[in-house]
């Protein structure tokens, strides 16, 4: 069984980890020819899917694409909000999306086919390509593709924090992660990592003789038509939105660069809804890959994770899901296996609001009603600088994650900015029940207080769920 407390710290680690509102706007709807929809009229499901993500859109929590396909139907494909608040330019179908974690399945799915090649295996170790991480014989592809090799998160080495906005080597990235010593002996649990999928590009550029953008391009991308799609690398990206973070209960920010390197294997991607439903359906047949290799990726090994996807159950239905988010950013793609069908969620807007959207559709795709969920708070309450200020200082939730507290502002612009280990940092404004509250990872945190009245806890809270990490003394 696994272990939820453990389960539950690794869902700690994946909001914190990664580093505006659309006031008044309203969706695009310029019709299919130029991307603006694609969908049946008039029916129940397209207007309750629109009722649905309404809301997010207008307090812009969401400014992108939603796309639901069953088998080769278009159920709904819509666009919303502005790919460009400063030039006014609106998302349409065709806008490119950076897509984050979801990248991973395509990672997967290149070590599978150079598997079917011959030229490696998932029981190979790590070695036999990377002879010089100095825990390489230890460590096979499988672990790596499950994230049970011990492999630190890429958020977590000193040079991330140092060169994020860069882009080095792929060989230097192997490197900083060889000088890290492993969060486990490998095999023997789970903690997911970016880092780990890092190392498997490498080994496709080493296995293949190539940059792992040409890989990609030559051997999935290219053949499934997959035109608009890339990495992050290749820049200025035709037709990619501008990505935006929350700023405030009300306003956005353009992101900070992000070094595409960095992401390699585990998050450069980038892709339109309609490249990723041809991905989709090539995922589904013999086209891409082997019975035996899809029956690979698809097999939970543990932990409800697969090769660079997800497997839970929900709805009475099996689901293969990733996310994805990163400055800028946030994605989802699920297949509902049972009803043959896919629901894609691009935004760029960086806000986990997407995951109550999925939610949402995903039970309107199988005739049930979405859940009633709580809205978030529509607006900031006064903080004062000493009250604020108490707050700062560093937060233990476990072995390996760590969460720094600081504090800006006073009254009208008190800001607390959360930052686990060497991810970005994420920013919650006060609220009126006392919690701060975070529109990126869409959760709320709150603070505990010792017999003396000094902060003794914080509980970060997203919904549904409640992680506790006790102050660490300075």
């Amino acid at each position: 069984m696994v272990n939820e407390r453990r389960m539950g710290l690794v869902a700690v680690a994946r909001g914190f980890l990664v580093a505006g509102l659309l006031v008044g706007c309203q969706p695009s709807d310029t019709g299919s020819q130029e991307g603006g929809e694609q969908r049946v009229p008039g029916t129940e499901f397209q207007a309750r899917i629109d009722e649905l993500v309404a809301p997010y859109v207008e307090r812009g929590d969401f400014s992108g694409v939603v796309y639901v396909g069953r088998g080769d139907s278009v159920l709904f494909a819509r666009a919303y909000g502005l790919a460009s608040h400063e030039l006014g330019v609106p998302n349409t179908l065709e806008t490119v999306f950076a897509i984050g974690s979801m990248s991973k399945q395509f990672t997967a799915a290149m070590i599978l086919l150079l598997q079917e090649d011959g030229v490696l295996s998932v029981s190979d170790r790590l070695a036999r390509f990377l002879p010089e991480h100095p825990r390489g014989r230890e460590i096979t592809l499988h672990q790596l593709l499950t994230h049970t090799a011990g492999v630190p998160d890429i958020y977590a080495l000193p040079e991330y924090g140092e060169l994020s906005g860069q882009s080095p080597p792929l060989e230097a990235i192997v490197a900083y992660l060889g000088r890290q010593p492993l969060q486990f002996e490998p095999g023997s649990a789970y903690s997911y990592s970016n880092g780990g999928f890092a190392l498997l590009a490498r080994v496709i550029e080493v296995a293949s003789g190539q940059p792992f953008e040409q890989a990609l391009q030559e051997r999935i991308l290219r053949p499934f038509g997959m035109a608009s799609s890339g990495t992050l690398s290749r820049m200025p990206t035709p037709g990619l939105a501008q990505g935006y973070d929350p700023l405030g209960a009300s306003g956005f920010q353009k992101a900070p660069t992000f070094g595409a390197t960095w992401g390699h294997g585990s998050g450069s991607l980038v892709a339109t809804a309609g490249d990723l439903s041809r991905w989709d359906r090539a995922l589904q047949s013999d086209a891409l890959l082997s019975a035996d290799s899809r029956r690979l990726m698809f097999t939970d090994h543990g932990d409800g994770y697969g090769y660079g996807l997800s497997l839970f159950e929900r709805y009475g239905d099996t689901i293969i899901e990733h996310d994805g988010r990163l400055a800028g950013y946030a994605s989802d793609m699920a297949r509902y296996v049972n009803a043959d069908a896919v629901v894609i969620l691009l935004s760029n807007v960086q806000s986990v609001s997407r995951d109550r959207l999925r939610d949402g559709i995903g039970a309107l795709l199988l005739g049930r009603d979405p859940e009633a969920r709580k809205q978030r708070p529509a607006s900031r309450a006064p903080a004062g600088i000493a009250e604020i200020r108490e707050l700062e200082g560093a937060y233990g939730f476990g072995p390996g994650l760590t969460v720094a507290v600081r504090a800006e502002g006073g009254g009208e612009t008190a800001t607390l900015y959360l930052r686990a280990n060497e991810g970005s940092e994420s920013e919650f404004f006060p609220t009126a029940d006392g919690t701060f509250f975070s529109r990126t990872l869409y959760a709320a945190v709150a603070f505990d207080r010792d017999g003396e009245g000094k902060v003794s806890a914080m509980r970060y809270m997203p919904e549904g769920a409640e992680f506790r990490g006790e102050r660490l003394e300075p």
